[in-house]
């Protein structure tokens, strides 16, 4: 569709005044680093303006932020036959779940002001535990994708998150977890007044 776009603009020779860009980027569902990301780092400044993909009909002005997790949970392995000689890290993960599932409830109370972004949202993508089946996990791993709407900042989620593993660990001191940020991306908005947003606003209408 943008390449169709551009292709029109040249052979009715409307383009605009200035240079327009168009750049195929790649890895957008993984974060970018190594498409736009790249590109904004090694060219910053390149662009007064950039309309990216991703949506169909309306107009977007903003965007989500980006918060990947991965919480480690630690256990101590024995056999199955002597569970209490263990602790199980799939139980204490089962813990941390429930925990989250609550935190959810918590953040969708909090309400934005921009159309389409109603709150900042949680899932648990992944889970991965245990060795055997006859013996008591010692690890366990979640991995979990927070969508963070536009006045809320990443780093607030994650302390909320260490915040909660903090309190487990307080209820039972043998429970240990850790987190680490597989990725960041902090979320983005542009003004109503944007003169883009208004000019793509009028051409939506127009047509």
């Amino acid at each position: 569709a943008y390449w169709c776009a551009v292709a029109a603009l040249m052979r009715q020779g409307q383009l605009p005044r200035g240079e327009l860009l168009l750049v195929a980027t790649c890895d957008e569902e993984t974060g970018g680093e190594f498409g736009a990301g790249w590109l904004a780092k090694q060219r910053p400044g390149l662009a007064d303006f950039a309309i990216v993909e991703g949506y169909n009909r309306p107009v977007v002005r903003a965007s989500s932020g980006i918060l990947w997790l991965e919480i480690n949970v630690a256990g101590r392995a024995s056999h199955a036959s002597w569970p209490w000689r263990g602790h199980n890290a799939i139980v204490d993960a089962a813990k941390v779940i429930h925990a989250l599932e609550s935190f959810t409830n918590t953040l969708e109370q909090h309400r934005g002001d921009i159309p389409g972004i109603p709150h900042t949202t949680m899932s648990i993508g992944t889970i991965t535990g245990g060795s055997k089946v006859n013996v008591v996990p010692d690890h366990c791993t979640l991995s979990v994708d927070f969508r963070v709407m536009p006045g809320v900042e990443t780093d607030a989620i994650r302390r909320e998150v260490q915040g909660i593993l903090d309190g487990l660990t307080q209820a039972d001191p043998e429970f240990s977890a850790s987190i680490s940020v597989i990725q960041e991306q902090h979320p983005m908005v542009t003004p109503e007044d944007s003169p883009l947003v208004e000019t793509l606003v009028q051409a939506v209408e127009d047509v």
